[in-house]
C-alpha cells in the first residue's frame, strides 16, 4: 500500500461529510456550496492520488527503494502541499454549516452539542 490509499481515504472522507451535510440541510444557497465543495473536493482528491502515483517517471520507483531516486519529482513539496490542502478543506467543511446551526431556535447547550457531532463524525 502507498500513500496514494491515504489521499483516498481522506477524500472519501470528505465526501461522505458532504453527503452528509447534503441530507441534513435542505437550504439551496448551502446545498450550492455543498456541491461546488463535492467538486473542489473530488477533484483535489484526484490530483492527491495521482500525484502520490505517479510522482515518479517510473510508476515502479515510487515505492520500490531499490530505485534511484533522483526520477522522482519532490516528495515533501508534493505531500506537504497534498496536506495543507486537506487541512484547509477539513477547516472549510468543518465550519460550512455553523451559521445554520447559529440560527437555529435551541438552546446554547444543544447548539455546541450539534457542532461536537459534526466535528467529531470528521475525525
Amino acid at each position: 500500500m502507498g500513500l496514494w490509499v491515504h489521499s483516498l481515504a481522506l477524500t472519501i472522507t470528505k465526501i461522505s461529510a458532504l453527503t452528509q451535510y447534503l441530507r441534513i440541510f435542505p437550504i439551496h444557497r448551502f446545498r450550492t456550496s455543498c456541491y461546488c465543495l463535492l467538486g473542489l473536493v473530488i477533484a483535489l482528491g484526484a490530483w492527491a492520488v495521482a500525484s502520490n502515483i505517479l510522482i515518479c517517471n517510473s510508476v515502479d520507483s515510487a515505492w520500490m527503494d531499490r530505485f534511484k531516486r533522483n526520477d522522482c519529482m519532490d516528495r515533501k513539496l508534493i505531500w506537504f502541499t497534498n496536506s495543507g490542502i486537506s487541512v484547509a478543506l477539513d477547516l472549510v467543511i468543518l465550519l460550512l454549516p455553523v451559521p445554520l446551526i447559529r440560527t437555529l431556535q435551541i438552546p446554547a447547550s444543544q447548539k455546541s452539542g450539534f457542532v461536537t457531532i459534526i466535528a467529531l463524525s470528521m475525525w
